[in-house]
C-alpha cells in the first residue's frame, strides 16, 4: 500500500485545508528523484516541511501519523489526542492511496457528540458522521490530473447507506476503511516524540558500522542482564558499564544515540518499503549527516522499494540538497496565528533558485525570525545590563 495524498478540511488552527501530496506534480526529468508506480504516477522519495518555530510543522507530522494509524490499525477516534485539539463538527479527512493496482479515496466526515453524564459537565465524543470510499483501476489514470478525478460512479461503500446489520459490526468511532484495508498495511515509523530524548534500544547491534558513522571511537556497545549496557572504545582495554538512562550521556553523545537508531530504522524501511517520519531531523546531527540520510532515499540502487522519508526542519540550507520543488512544504502562520502549510512549487516556478535563500528572504512570509522582535529582545537585555 502507498499513500498518494492526505487532506484535512475544516479543522482548528488551519485557516485553509491541510494537504500533503505524495505524488510528483512537477515534470519528472530525473527518475532517480521519484519512484514510479505507473507510467503516469510517480511518488516522492523525500518530503520536507520547513519553517521557523511554532508554525505547525510537528502538527503536520501528527496529522500524517493519524492517517497511517487509521489505515494500518483502524484506530478509534477516542483513542487519539489529536482530535480534541483539531477536530470539530464536520471536519473532513480525505485520503488517496494505492493498493494492488487499485486507487482508493476515503472521505470521512467527523461528527461531535456531547454526552451528559449524570448532570456533570458534558463529555465531548467524536464519531464518523459519514464515510464514502471510491475506487478505480490504476490503468484509468492516463494523465497526472486524472489521479484527483473521482465521480459518484466510482463509489463502492457509503457508511450511511449500510444496513443495520452491517453497521452493527462497526463502532461509530471506527472507520469503514477496515473493509478495504483488512490484512493490508504499510510500514510506518514515526520518530516524532523522540526529537530531544534519545535512548539506546535493547536488541540493536551497536557494534555495526552504523554507530561508527557517528562515533568512530566506539568498538562495541552490548546489552547485558538487567538492562545493563557495556561500552568499549577502540584502543582501550577498559569496559565501561552503564546502569541507568542518564549515564548513557556520560559516555555517548546524543547524536551518536539518535543517529544509530535512525539508521537502524531507516535500513529496515529501505529494505522493505514504507515511511520514516522524523521531526526536526537536524537536532543532534551534523548537516552533512542529514544530507547523507536524504541521499540514501534518493539513491535508486539502495532505495529499490520506493521508501519515503518525511521530515521537518528549521535548517533551511538542508532544502538545497532536495532537487524537487514539489517535495518541499513551507509552514507559516498568518496574522490571526492560523497555520498555513503550502507547497514550495505552488509559489516558486523557477528551478534555478536556492530554496534556502527564498525562505530566508521571507518571500512566503514568516519563514524567517522577526527582525523587529529580535531587536526588542536586544533592547530588553541591554536595559537589564544598565
Amino acid at each position: 500500500m502507498r499513500l498518494l495524498r492526505i487532506e484535512y478540511r475544516n479543522i482548528k488552527l488551519f485557516d485553509k485545508d491541510f494537504v500533503i501530496d505524495f505524488t510528483a506534480n512537477d515534470k519528472v526529468v530525473n527518475t532517480e528523484q521519484v519512484y514510479k508506480v505507473s507510467n503516469n504516477i510517480s511518488l516522492q522519495k523525500v518530503i520536507s516541511i520547513a519553517g521557523i518555530n511554532a508554525t505547525g510543522k510537528t502538527l503536520a507530522l501528527r496529522l500524517i501519523d493519524f492517517v497511517a494509524k487509521l489505515i494500518n490499525d483502524n484506530t478509534a477516534l477516542k483513542n487519539e489526542k489529536i482530535e480534541f485539539s483539531l477536530f470539530k463538527e464536520n471536519s473532513k479527512i480525505i485520503v488517496d492511496f494505492l493498493s494492488d493496482k487499485i486507487l482508493y479515496r476515503l472521505i470521512s466526515t467527523i461528527g461531535l457528540k456531547k454526552v451528559d453524564e449524570k448532570g456533570l459537565s458534558p463529555i465531548k465524543s467524536f464519531y464518523f458522521k459519514n464515510e464514502i470510499i471510491y475506487s478505480k483501476d490504476i490503468s484509468s489514470v492516463k494523465r497526472k490530473k486524472d489521479i484527483a478525478f473521482w465521480d459518484d460512479s466510482q463509489i463502492i461503500i457509503e457508511r450511511n447507506k449500510l444496513n443495520k446489520n452491517e453497521l452493527g459490526l462497526l463502532n461509530d468511532n471506527h472507520s469503514i476503511l477496515i473493509t478495504i484495508t483488512k490484512n493490508r498495511s504499510f510500514n510506518f515509523v514515526p520518530f516524532i516524540d523522540s526529537t530531544n530524548i534519545n535512548s539506546l534500544v535493547k536488541g540493536m547491534d551497536y557494534s555495526s558500522i552504523f554507530t561508527n558513522l557517528f562515533d568512530d571511537s566506539i568498538y562495541t556497545i552490548d546489552y547485558k542482564e538487567n538492562d545493563k549496557i557495556n561500552v568499549k572504545f577502540k584502543n582501550e582495554e577498559k569496559i565501561y558499564e552503564i546502569n541507568n538512562f542518564d549515564e548513557q550521556y556520560r559516555l555517548l553523545s546524543s547524536g551518536t544515540i539518535k543517529g544509530t537508531l535512525l539508521l537502524d530504522l531507516i535500513s529496515g524501511i529501505l529494505k522493505f518499503g514504507g515511511y520514516v517520519v522524523i521531526d526536526e531531523i537536524e537536532v543532534h546531527l551534523n548537516k552533512t549527516l542529514v544530507e547523507f540520510i536524504i541521499d540514501l532515499f534518493m539513491d535508486e540502487n539502495i532505495n529499490k522499494k520506493g521508501a519515503a522519508l518525511i521530515f521537518t526542519t528549521h535548517y533551511l540550507e538542508i532544502l538545497d540538497s532536495i532537487n524537487r520543488k514539489d517535495a518541499i512544504y513551507v509552514s507559516t502562520r498568518d496574522d490571526n496565528h492560523n497555520v498555513i502549510i503550502d507547497r514550495f512549487s505552488n509559489k516558486i516556478k523557477r528551478n534555478d533558485v536556492k530554496k534556502s535563500e527564498i525562505l530566508l528572504s521571507n518571500y512566503f512570509g514568516n519563514t524567517a525570525p522577526s527582525y523587529a522582535l529580535a531587536q526588542k529582545v536586544k533592547k530588553v537585555l541591554f536595559e537589564e545590563m544598565e
